[in-house]
């Protein structure tokens, strides 16, 4: 197995079951093989059996939460620890802080901490299965909001400012000529898991989330 190395962190964008079951694998005695009674023979061989992996809720990591409550990484040995996150923003500076073992999360954030200086990062293993129509503006049904241009004056509910939910966002609205200038984002991320109780409680006109 290859890696990039030289960087202080490993890291991992949009968390898939193969990703974590290489970490089984790139034990210093060797790879690590998973008996069919569970983890018992692989933990013995792993870097590290137990790993805090700090993901965020939304659709592009479904491979991991399949993985997860499913028993694969058990299977290969490992105890993952699931904390949830509300962007990945907040996930790369715990990270770096030595929190987290792994994160998950989209590209865009990872590069803009690069870019910074913030975070000297490493690419452990990726995957993605953001495909078009994953990601989606939702009004409710008795929204007066029928078009983009409806949002002009509203808020429209982001996960974290300037991240790729916020540039999907705003790609959209730049497409179809709308000023980004003339819709309002909300000044405190609102998490994937709440927002569609945001969006029905009318403290956003609108939210950009996963489909």
């Amino acid at each position: 197995m290859r890696t990039r190395r030289g960087r202080t962190q490993a890291l991992l964008v949009t968390a898939t079951a193969t990703a974590l079951a290489l970490v089984a694998g790139c034990s210093s005695g060797g790879s690590a093989t998973a008996s069919s009674g569970g983890g018992a023979a692989a933990s013995s061989s792993v870097e590290k059996p137990t790993l805090n992996v700090a993901v965020v809720p939304a659709l592009d990591s479904a491979g991991f939460f399949v993985a997860l409550y499913q028993g694969l990484f058990k299977a290969q040995g490992l105890n993952v620890h699931f904390i949830p996150v509300t962007s990945s923003e907040t996930a790369i500076a715990d990270q770096v802080a030595g929190k987290y073992d792994i994160t998950a999360g989209n590209y865009v954030s990872y590069i803009q901490a690069q870019q910074r200086g913030s975070a000297n990062l490493d690419i452990f293993a990726e995957g993605s299965v953001m495909e078009p129509g994953n990601q989606g503006i939702y009004t409710m049904p008795n929204s007066k909001i029928k078009t983009l241009a409806g949002l002009k004056g509203h808020v429209l509910g982001i996960n974290a400012p300037l991240n790729i939910n916020y540039l999907l966002a705003a790609s959209v609205l730049t497409e179809n000529g709308i000023k980004l200038s003339s819709v309002q984002f909300p000044t405190q991320p609102i998490p994937f898991p709440i927002m569609a109780k945001e969006l029905a409680a009318g403290k956003v006109a609108a939210a950009a989330m996963p489909a």
